[in-house]
């Protein structure tokens, strides 16, 4: 991309308090986030009108049921937190993760547009029309993983064509499971980045769509449709912590790679609570901290993270953070935090061995992080600065969001059941994965009701 897919608005955020202890977890406080009076910028504004829409779209998808939200109540005690709540999207539509929600929406809108639809029609309508086209209709897009996949699954639905650009180093369990769905699958030797230059300029030689969810010059339609489609996941959870607790969380936690999820969680977040609202956490990783790293620059631009990314969590693998995003989050999310690979394996473990009688949770590492870090930052008196800038207390209701299964599962048995990315000495002082008897261990936690 040119220097001018980076460039953005400078609307003289506040500075920000930078802290960086230890060397594997960094963050900064937002201060602009609690402004007063709460002014709720455009950005968001236009992506939460869309939450209707898009759920609707979604209902009438095949197989569609709300991922359920589990509570782990066990770990919550021995976090002395008040409530622990998992978003699990390992069970979204039988893909493992929640990027079909995305896809399927900026496919949907794009097709709306196309075909002269009013709104966007139920999504049996939308097969119809693309299966009376005289010509196929074919979408492409680069992908960490699960994005290909969702965008492959919504276009044989359809009736429509996909094709999936992988980047490097990704494990051919990937490349089986999109090529599953009929999509041609093209793997590169280039990074993630890279590898969405190189889908954008194929896709734009032979006029296919680009479905991509982070933003440049001139490409800036479909990506914020894609940020709209992930609405649903936290539409979905309010309504279930609300079903379940008749209180929202006072804490979310929500993982980036370009910054979309985390976008549209926030923009329901302000648009209906305002001032009120849940804190938000943003985490990534180390090596891909874009979005920390715009934080830390306060000039108005977005910024690349300094080096090519080396991270297990593949689906956070970013370099770039999406501008358009960047525009809602720079003023509403409350801390931004960058960690090492070993708080998602950590998640990870703690989820798949949990503590007395929670249910088991199945979390790849991009799903997994959130719950890592929380962990972490609650028992080890070496993390305790971040559980104060969090905000983190006896009384907090922590959602977090496991946005993907285990879907490298060789590399999920490898931190799983054989300690992988084990903190080592800086293991902290309790160990909150509690591998108990069998006996014991039943799978009883509470998969709350879905609403």
């Amino acid at each position: 991309m040119s220097d001018s897919a980076t460039r953005h608005r400078s609307v003289g955020v506040p500075a920000l308090r930078a802290t960086m202890y230890p060397s594997d977890l960094r963050w900064m406080e937002n201060p602009a986030a609690r402004s007063s009076p709460f002014v709720l910028p455009d950005s968001a504004r236009r992506t939460f009108a869309a939450v209707d829409a898009a759920h609707a779209l979604h209902r009438s998808m095949p197989g569609y049921r709300p991922t359920p939200l589990v509570s782990l109540d066990a770990l919550a005690r021995l976090l002395d937190v008040r409530s622990v709540w998992v978003k699990d999207e390992s069970r979204r539509l039988g893909l493992g993760a929640f990027k079909v929600l995305g896809s399927s929406f900026a496919v949907a809108r794009h097709l709306a547009e196309s075909f002269g639809f009013q709104g966007v029609p139920a999504f049996d309508q939308l097969a119809e029309a693309v299966r009376s086209q005289t010509r196929p209709v074919t979408f492409a897009s680069a992908t960490a993983g699960n994005h290909g996949h969702g965008l492959a699954w919504v276009a044989r639905r359809l009736g429509a064509q996909a094709v999936i650009y992988l980047p490097a180093g990704r494990e051919h369990s990937l490349y089986e499971r999109i090529a599953s769905e009929g999509a041609e699958v093209i793997r590169t030797d280039l990074d993630y980045d890279r590898t969405v230059e190189f889908a954008a300029a194929d896709a734009r030689d032979k006029k296919w769509t680009l479905i991509q969810d982070t933003a440049w010059d001139g490409y800036d339609r479909i990506p914020e449709w894609t940020m709209q489609g992930y609405l649903t996941l936290i539409h979905e959870a309010a309504a279930q912590c609300l079903a379940v607790s008749d209180e929202m969380p006072t804490h979310v936690i929500v993982q980036a790679g370009v910054g979309s999820l985390a976008a549209a969680v926030q923009s329901y977040l302000s648009a209906r609570w305002g001032n009120e609202r849940p804190r938000t956490v943003v985490v990534e990783p180390l090596s891909a901290a874009c979005l920390l790293r715009t934080a830390r620059a306060r000039d108005g631009k977005v910024h690349a993270s300094e080096a090519r990314p080396s991270t297990v969590m593949s689906g956070l693998a970013c370099r770039q953070p999406n501008p358009q995003a960047w525009e809602i989050l720079r003023s509403q999310a409350d801390l931004f935090l960058a960690c090492s690979d070993e708080f998602a394996a950590r998640g990870m473990r703690i989820l798949a061995c949990p503590v007395g009688l929670d249910e088991r949770v199945e979390s790849g590492e991009s799903g997994a992080v959130g719950l890592g870090v929380l962990s972490a930052v609650r028992l080890g008196s070496q993390w305790s600065a971040a559980s104060r800038a969090i905000g983190l207390d006896w009384d907090s209701r922590v959602l977090v969001i496991n946005t993907e299964g285990a879907t490298a599962p060789a590399h999920y048995r490898r931190v799983v059941w054989d300690g992988a990315l084990s903190f080592g000495s800086a293991t902290p002082e309790r160990a909150p994965c509690s591998c108990l008897a069998p006996s014991a261990r039943r799978s009883r936690g509470k998969a709350l009701a879905e609403a």
